[in-house]
């Protein structure tokens, strides 16, 4: 482990795409797991000390497939469980539940596993009991009760040939969620399970998406054409705001989850992988009607010489990020921007 003048570097022994942190009043803690295409793969828990800016492994698991994403629960009172998706050239991609809390001792114990041809998974939204996850499986949207050990409690089929690359459940009404699959924006109805076109031509091809965790209808997505857009899904003929982001794949987007108007974007031009945004006039606080002026760029990540496909926040102040190669960087926001947000608050 490396400690930077404004960073902390931990290197992985193998290739890596999936980053997640992990809900701790008390701690900055990160899940990572490995994509090696030869051999077992890992799974690792990682600590960021804030006072020392140490890194350190705190354990490490074997895991018999690739590992494509990984997300844990955002739930503080569940923060033992996270879902795994893996799969391999022989093996259609699925999801795995595990519990790590007898992790540092006797090992991850496996809960569920979910339908073979699950790709995407994502958690019910913070603010609510975790009883359910969001799946995508050969092309249907369904709804796990994970009380129900895994059982599919509704499936609504995603009218589309092309592969769903997200899907984002909206933490202001929990009845919608927005799938994309190749150029194309979907909402769907949880409740009446129905799903309608939104954006037909958000981008080319649309890689990520999120939801603004403070203001409503307010949805980014990012594509292979590098750009970051913001969009109203109220009115989403247009969207609100194209930003320049990479110059080559915008793999992903991350909301901080206490200020929205700072956001991460991870991309695949090796110059400048991750980016930190502060955009205020995008943000709960001021109208998108207002000037730009204050919108910028806080920081430009060179260091990886690689492509990034994951990133996350751990605090308000304090996120990581991951390079195909497994070069780990955990990076503070910048001290006057931070105090200049909490003044203005």
């Amino acid at each position: 482990m490396n400690v930077k003048a404004d960073s902390s570097v931990y290197g992985l022994d193998q290739p890596c795409r999936a980053l997640d942190s992990v809900a701790s009043p008390t701690q900055n803690l990160f899940l990572l797991g490995s994509l090696s295409l030869k051999g077992k793969n890992q799974i690792y828990l990682l600590e960021h000390k804030e006072d020392s800016a140490f890194l350190e492994c705190l354990a490490m698991w074997s895991h018999p497939y690739e590992i494509w994403s990984l997300h844990s629960c955002p739930a503080t009172s569940h923060r033992e469980l996270f879902f795994t998706i893996n799969g391999n050239a022989a093996k259609k991609k699925t999801a795995t539940l595990w519990d790590k809390t007898n992790g540092l001792t006797q090992g991850l114990d496996k809960v569920i596993s979910l339908s073979d041809g699950t790709a995407i998974v994502t958690w019910e939204p913070q603010g609510y009991e975790v009883t359910s996850v969001l799946a995508i499986t050969n092309g249907n949207l369904e709804t796990i009760k994970l009380d129900a050990e895994g059982a599919v409690s509704s499936s609504i089929p995603i009218p589309t040939e092309q592969r769903i690359q997200t899907c984002s459940w909206d933490p202001h009404h929990t009845h919608y969620a927005v799938v994309c699959a190749g150029s194309t924006m979907y909402k769907a109805d949880l409740r009446q399970k129905e799903v309608e076109t939104v954006v037909p031509d958000a981008h080319p091809t649309i890689l990520c998406s999120e939801y603004n965790p403070n203001k409503q209808y307010t949805l980014a997505t990012t594509g292979v054409d590098g750009t970051v857009k913001f969009w109203d899904l109220r009115k989403a003929s247009s969207s609100l705001r194209v930003v320049e982001a990479h110059n080559h794949w915008a793999n992903a987007v991350k909301y901080n989850p206490h200020h929205e108007q700072l956001l991460l974007t991870a991309g695949t031009d090796r110059e400048s992988a991750v980016k930190l945004w502060n955009l205020p006039t995008l943000s709960s606080h001021q109208s998108s009607d207002d000037r730009n002026s204050n919108d910028s760029l806080l920081k430009s990540i060179s260091d990886f010489d690689d492509s990034v496909y994951a990133i996350a926040w751990s605090s308000a102040w304090l996120f990581a990020s991951v390079s195909y190669k497994g070069k780990v960087m955990v990076h503070q926001v910048p001290k006057d921007i931070k105090y200049s947000i909490l003044l203005s608050e």
